[in-house]
């Protein structure tokens, strides 16, 4: 049999069929891979979207005591806070 002018015998026709068939794991293992990268990266970022949404969407903070501002929560000293008269 003959491949581009070139004279194969069974043992090349064996060659370059598991050479095709290498080629086409490895291009569909990389589309596989990229498909699969890019579904991960939608995932996360409807998944940080809806988090986003979930954590703005509790209760109304109370109103400042002084001017009925919102207060705003501070975790790190774990009180209110004013944005006209500071902590409460």
């Amino acid at each position: 049999m003959s491949f581009h002018g070139v004279q194969l015998s069974g043992l090349g026709l064996l060659v370059l069929g598991f050479s095709i068939l290498n080629l086409w794991v490895l291009v569909s293992g990389l589309i596989v891979v990229l498909l699969g990268a890019y579904i991960d990266l939608v995932i996360d970022e409807n998944s940080q979207r809806r988090m986003a949404v979930f954590h703005r969407a509790g209760p109304a903070p109370p109103p400042c005591p002084r001017c009925g501002k919102p207060l705003e929560w501070l975790p790190e000293t774990s009180k209110y806070s004013c944005p006209v008269h500071g902590l409460i």
